[in-house]
C-alpha cells in the first residue's frame, strides 16, 4: 500500500495484533505478574480501536490475537541485574524455569482474559488467539520436546527478543493456527535453525497441533481456530 493512497478493500485474509507493542501488560513492581489495576480494559479500548477500524475496511478478514512472550522481568528473576547480549548475566536454569512458568500461568491468562474482553465488551464474536507464548514455553520447560534448550538458546535480551530458533517455532504455531493443520518440514533452512529444532520436527509440529486443538473456550469451542479441525 503506497502511504496516502486509499486502503485496499478486503486486500487481507488474517490480521494478526499483539498488544505488547504498545504497552507493558504487566506491573513489573514487587512481585512477578502483578497486574496493572484495569488493565484488561485498558487493553480491549486501544485494540477495539484498531479492530473496528480493519472490519469497516476489511470485513472478511479473521481477526487474531498473538501471545507474545512476557517480559522477562529483572527485578525478580534475574535478581535487579540488566541483561542484554553484551552486558549482565542470562537467566540460569531455576530462573529460567521460573520464567515459563509465569508464562504458563500470569502471563496466558492475561491473554484468555483480553480475547473475553474482547468477544465480550469489544463485541469481536469472532476473534481468536494465537498462543504461541503459552506453546513455545511447554516446548522448553522440564519435560518438553525441546526441555535441553537454554534461555540464551532462545533469547538475546531481557525484551525478550528472541533468537531465529524461537521466531521459526513461533511462525509455526502461527501457521498452524491459520491453516488448521500441521506444518510441513521444509526443504531447506537458514542456518542458524536450531539443528535440534529440525530433527524433531515432525514431533514438535504434531505437539503443536495438539495444544491448539486443546486450546479452549470454558464452553468447548475453540479459542484459535474459526471452526473445528481434524488433526492431520
Amino acid at each position: 500500500m503506497t502511504p496516502g493512497s486509499p486502503y485496499p478493500v478486503n486486500a487481507h485474509d488474517n490480521v494478526v495484533l499483539t498488544y505488547m507493542n504498545w504497552q507493558i501488560i504487566f506491573d513489573y513492581g514487587e512481585q512477578i505478574g502483578q497486574r496493572q489495576p484495569n488493565q484488561v480494559s485498558i487493553a480491549t479500548d486501544s485494540i477495539s480501536v484498531i479492530f473496528n477500524w480493519m472490519k469497516a475496511n476489511d470485513p472478511i478478514a479473521s481477526l487474531y490475537l498473538y501471545e507474545c512472550w512476557p517480559k522477562i522481568e529483572t527485578n525478580f528473576i534475574l535478581g535487579g541485574n540488566n541483561w542484554s547480549g553484551s552486558s549482565g548475566n542470562p537467566p540460569d536454569s531455576v530462573q529460567w524455569a521460573t520464567y515459563l512458568n509465569y508464562a504458563l500461568s500470569t502471563s496466558n491468562d492475561f491473554w484468555t482474559d483480553l480475547q473475553d474482553s474482547l468477544i465480550q465488551v469489544g463485541n469481536f464474536p469472532n476473534l481468536k488467539l494465537i498462543p504461541a507464548s503459552l506453546i513455545c514455553s511447554k516446548l522448553w520447560q522440564q519435560g518438553g520436546v525441546l526441555d535441553d534448550f537454554t534461555a540464551t538458546d532462545i533469547v538475546e535480551d531481557q525484551g525478550p527478543h528472541g533468537l531465529a530458533s524461537s521466531y521459526f517455532l513461533a511462525a509455526m504455531v502461527v501457521y498452524a493456527a491459520q491453516h488448521g493443520h500441521a506444518p510441513t518440514k521444509p526443504f531447506n533452512s537458514h542456518l542458524q535453525i536450531d539443528q535440534r529444532i529440525l530433527n524433531r520436527f515432525d514431533t514438535i509440529a504434531s505437539f503443536i497441533l495438539t495444544e491448539l486443538s486443546n486450546f479452549k473456550f470454558t464452553n468447548g469451542s475453540s479459542r484459535v481456530w474459526f471452526k473445528e479441525q481434524t488433526m492431520t
